[in-house]
């Protein structure tokens, strides 16, 4: 991405990260989603400075050649008190929907297997036609 406001390295947090730009409804509303939303890719990295560190950084750019926006990052300072609270909602967050994944992938599983089942009764049924047809 040229233009890029954030040094991206080995050790960035997540370098390709799906970002979603949010922008106010034509209305003038806030709103769960807009039509002008954009989804790119783009960084977030979270950092401190490795010498007398006194914040935490968490910064979020996303990558503005697929926007059509101007380059432009943003920053959250944060105290360790806030840092580990937003570690620990995300993480909460991150089991709710690790788990709602693998139900789905459950139902998934067991709607295939439903599947494979009703096909190997019927394949099944034909190699069993197919047997009395050549004996017959």
């Amino acid at each position: 991405m040229p233009d890029r406001l954030l040094r991206v390295n080995a050790y960035t947090t997540l370098d390709m990260a799906s970002v979603t730009t949010l922008q106010r409804r034509a209305d003038g509303t806030d709103g769960d989603h807009s039509a002008a939303d954009t989804e790119s890719l783009g960084v977030v990295n979270a950092t401190a400075d490795r010498r007398a560190p006194d914040e935490i950084r968490l910064e979020v750019e996303a990558d503005h050649t697929e926007t059509g926006l101007p380059a432009h990052a943003e920053r959250v300072h944060l105290a360790p008190d806030e840092a580990e609270e937003l570690a620990a909602a995300l993480e909460r967050h991150a089991g709710r929907v690790r788990d709602a994944n693998e139900e789905a992938d459950a139902d998934d599983d067991s709607e295939t297997d439903a599947d494979d089942d009703s096909e190997t009764d019927t394949d099944d049924d034909s190699e069993t036609d197919t047997d009395d047809a050549s004996t017959a």
